[in-house]
C-alpha cells in the first residue's frame, strides 16, 4: 500500500498552534512514540514537544494492552505536556484529545467510548493513552505525555469486525499530515481551559455530549468483580456515572475499571 510520507515541513505548512508542536520529531519506527521523550532525553523540554513514528513496534493503551501500529496506517504521536494539576484531574487531558480527535474529522459520524476511545460506525476508530509522572510528596504533577493511535489506513481483516480507519470510513487513504495538524490544531485551546472552570465544564459538556454510552448498558470490570449497569452520565471530573440494577449510582475513575458495551 503506497501512502504519503509524515512530514514535519507538511505538518507546519498546517498549523496553527502557539506552542503544541514546537519541537516536532518524527521517527520512522519506535517502541512507543510514550517512550521516546525518555529516550530522547525530551522530558526537561517545555511542554508541547511532538513525538510521531510511521511505525510502532509496542504500541499500548491502558491495562497495558497491545495497539496494532503497522508502518503508514495510521497516527501514532505523542505529547508532551505539564499542566498545573492535581493528579486526579489528569483524566481532563485525556478528555480534552478525545474531543480535538472528534473535531479534527469532521466529516466522519465520531462518538466517545469513556473514557480514552474515539468510534465511528460502532467501530473503533482511534485509542488514547495518557500517562502522568506524578511528585508524590508534593501531589502535583511533573509532566504529563498524551497520545493517540489513530487509524488511518487499512483495517487488518482479523480486526475488521470491531476497528475501522479514516480512509475505510472516507474511501480514500488520507494525506495524514494535515490531519496530525488539524488535531494539535483542536487541542491546544481545549487544553488551555483546564485553569478556567467554567471553560472545563464546557468542555467536558461537549465530551458527554459525544459519548456512545449514555443511557446504555455496559458491564462494568473492576478489580473487585464485575457487574451490570447504565450508564447515565459524566462528572466534573470525568468520572463516569453508572447506576446497577438495585438503583445505586456509582462514581467510575478511568484507571480503575474497564467496560464493554452490552
Amino acid at each position: 500500500m503506497s501512502f504519503i510520507p509524515l512530514s514535519e515541513a507538511a505538518i507546519r505548512k498546517h498549523l496553527r498552534t502557539k506552542f503544541l508542536g514546537r519541537k516536532i520529531i518524527v521517527a520512522q519506527e519506535v517502541v512507543s512514540t510514550q517512550f521516546e521523550f525518555a529516550a530522547r532525553g525530551l522530558l526537561s523540554e517545555p511542554e508541547g514537544v511532538v513525538v510521531l513514528a510511521e511505525s510502532q513496534t509496542g504500541g499500548r493503551g491502558r491495562m497495558e494492552r497491545r495497539f496494532f501500529a503497522p508502518a503508514g496506517s495510521g497516527i501514532y504521536i505523542s505529547v508532551l505536556l505539564k499542566p498545573e494539576l492535581p493528579p486526579e484531574k489528569v483524566v481532563f487531558v485525556t478528555v480534552c484529545v478525545a474531543v480535538a480527535v472528534c473535531r479534527a474529522l469532521p466529516n466522519l459520524k465520531t462518538g466517545i467510548k469513556w473514557v480514552n476511545d474515539v468510534f465511528c460506525n460502532r467501530k473503533k476508530l482511534c485509542g488514547i493513552l495518557t500517562e502522568a509522572s506524578i511528585l508524590a510528596e508534593q501531589q502535583r504533577v511533573e509532566h504529563v505525555i498524551t497520545g493517540i493511535g489513530l487509524n488511518t489506513g487499512v483495517v487488518p481483516e482479523e480486526v475488521a469486525g470491531i476497528a475501522t480507519s479514516v480512509g475505510a470510513e472516507m474511501g480514500v487513504t488520507p494525506d495524514r499530515n494535515p490531519l496530525v495538524a488539524a488535531f494539535l490544531n483542536e487541542f491546544e485551546p481545549l487544553y488551555a481551559c483546564i485553569g478556567d472552570d467554567a471553560a472545563r465544564r464546557t468542555v467536558l459538556a461537549e465530551y458527554s455530549a459525544r459519548q456512545i454510552l449514555m443511557n446504555r448498558r455496559v458491564r462494568v470490570e473492576a478489580f473487585n468483580g464485575a457487574y451490570e449497569a447504565v450508564a447515565v452520565g459524566i462528572d466534573e471530573d470525568g468520572a463516569l456515572l453508572v447506576r446497577d440494577d438495585d438503583g445505586k449510582v456509582a462514581r467510575l475513575c478511568a484507571g480503575e475499571v474497564s467496560l464493554k458495551m452490552v
